[in-house]
Order: C-alpha cells, then sequence, then structure tokens
C-alpha cells in the first residue's frame, strides 16, 4: 500500500497549515488450521507480518495570529484581512516546520479454538517495534509582545514491546444466546494530525498502552432476522498531549466506563434498521486543562 498526501489549509485569522506526507506499508498474512482434530474441536490460526515507513512533513503559524472581536456596532464585510505564512512567507513568517520519519514493524498471531461447537476462546499478541526521528526546523515564537527565533532540533529514537491484543472467551448458554468475555491491552502509536511523531514521543514513549474489560452478551431472533447485544467496559487510553508552551509535552490517561445497547432489524436483503445507546462517564488523569470565559470587565479590559 502506498499513498502521498500534498495539503495546505488557510484562514483569515493568519492561521495556516501546510504539509506532505509519504506512507508505504506491507503486510503478509498465514492462515492455518491443525488437521487430525476430535470433531468437538476446531482450532485457526492466523500470522501476520507488517512493515510501514512514513514520512511526515508538517508547517504551521500560530504567532501571526491576532485575536480581537469586530465592534458588532460598525459595520464589517466579515474578513480581517491579516496576512498568512502561505501567501505571504516574508511578510508574516512560518512559525515552526517539523519532519518526522519513522518505520514500524510487527509480528502477531491470532488464536481462535472453538470446542463442542458451544465455547471459543481468541487469544490475540503482537510484537512491535518502531524506529523514528524528528527534525524541528528553525521557527519563530511569542515571546512577551514581540516574535523571537526558535533553535533547531533533533530528536532519534527506538522502542520495542510485547502486548497482549485481545482475549476473549463465549459460551452459547442457548442456540441464539452468547454472553462473553474480553481483556486487552494492546500497544499503540498515537500520531499526530499529519500521522507523524513529535520530540516528545520520540524523548518519552512511542508505544504508549491502552487497557480494556468488557462483559456483554449477544443474541439472534427471528430466524437470523433480529440482532441484540448489551455490553458493560472499562478501557484505559493513553494520549500524548502537545505541550502549549513549546515544552516536550506529556502523556494523559483517559479512563472510560459505559454501558452499550444495539438492536438492529434486517427484515429483508434491501433494507435493516440500527439503533444504539451509549451511556459513558470518562475522567482525565491527569485532569485535562480547561477555562472559563469572563467578561472583559471583570479582567480589566475595555468591554
Amino acid at each position: 500500500f502506498f499513498e502521498y498526501q500534498d495539503y495546505y489549509k488557510l484562514s483569515d485569522i493568519a492561521y495556516f497549515r501546510a504539509g506532505d506526507t509519504s506512507l508505504f506499508e506491507e503486510r503478509f498474512t498465514v492462515e492455518w488450521k491443525p488437521e487430525n482434530l476430535p470433531d468437538w474441536l476446531t482450532i485457526t490460526t492466523v500470522t501476520a507480518l507488517n512493515a510501514r515507513y512514513l514520512d511526515a512533513t508538517n508547517s504551521t503559524t500560530n504567532s501571526f495570529q491576532i485575536f480581537n472581536y469586530w465592534d458588532l456596532t460598525v459595520y464589517t464585510d466579515g474578513h480581517y484581512k491579516f496576512q498568512n505564512g502561505w501567501d505571504n512567507p516574508i511578510e508574516a513568517g512560518v512559525d515552526s516546520t517539523a519532519r518526522s520519519q519513522h518505520w514500524e514493524g510487527g509480528i502477531g498471531n491470532i488464536l481462535d479454538i472453538s470446542a463442542f461447537k458451544k465455547l471459543t476462546l481468541t487469544v490475540g499478541a503482537r510484537y512491535d517495534w518502531v524506529d523514528g526521528e524528528v527534525h524541528n526546523y528553525a521557527g519563530l515564537r511569542n515571546s512577551g509582545n514581540s516574535l523571537a527565533p526558535t533553535t533547531p532540533s533533533f530528536a532519534r529514537g527506538s522502542q520495542h514491546a510485547g502486548s497482549l491484543t485481545s482475549a476473549s472467551l463465549s459460551y452459547k448458554v442457548l442456540p441464539n444466546i452468547i454472553p462473553y468475555v474480553t481483556y486487552a491491552t494492546p500497544k499503540t502509536i498515537v500520531p499526530g494530525s499529519t500521522g507523524g511523531l513529535s520530540s516528545g514521543q520520540i524523548n518519552d514513549q512511542i508505544l504508549t498502552g491502552t487497557k480494556l474489560k468488557e462483559a456483554g452478551v449477544k443474541g439472534e431472533f427471528l430466524q437470523g432476522k433480529l440482532f441484540a447485544s448489551y455490553s458493560i467496559y472499562e478501557q484505559y487510553r493513553t494520549a500524548f498531549v502537545q505541550s502549549l508552551n513549546g515544552g516536550n509535552g506529556d502523556f494523559q490517561q483517559t479512563r472510560s466506563r459505559g454501558h452499550e445497547v444495539e438492536v438492529r432489524w434486517v427484515p429483508t436483503r434491501r433494507f435493516n434498521l440500527a439503533v444504539a445507546m451509549d451511556w459513558l462517564r470518562r475522567d482525565n488523569d491527569p485532569p485535562a486543562p480547561g477555562y472559563t470565559p469572563a467578561p472583559g470587565e471583570t479582567v480589566g479590559l475595555d468591554p
């Protein structure tokens, strides 16, 4: 698989983003089933090798954004007319340009065991390796009421880790009713908007962890035309949060707990109707930074 993107985004408030991304991936999969097993036992295993390369360059301008509100009693045409770094690279400049290059490689296996056509165990595991580097080129930053140049930097690092991508056990208590439990702790890369890495990830963690615990029941009715499911789950996910103050950023743990119900009706091959409901609570650790809007006169500004 190969893909190339070249893009840019402009805004009236002097913001722009531009970049290009190249991606190449190769995957090789083998599926096999052991022979000469008892009639009550079925085993299937799938093994996959993959290699992936991504080269992403991203340029942005934020320093020239002037956050000002119009006086709504005076007519405006709805455009700020500020210069931006894409159309006016000399006058407006570019805040930051970064190039990320990284290789990913891994091997994984999924083992599926069914006994007596009722009990099913599925286990998946992977071993991942990643090697990457990030070039941050000279740019600009806000320093007080003026613009100051930034220093170029370079970061390189690698990481490898094994993980349990899934472990699920189900038992068919009735021909059409199957309860199940699932547990998983996969390792993954949390990419930026360009798909690339940041210096903070290279210097800290590239492969971040997640954890999922889930239990539920699935049912099939009306001769396979009505499906219903219910699940309760708890999920931990690690996300990379880029620092707003020019630092390397930090990792934030998100804990989600919830319930999910889904009903799907397929009376004919040409029509289906699905209804889903979710109840979810999500907590961030550490808490996500926030802000409270306040009237201008409260903070001493001319309203």
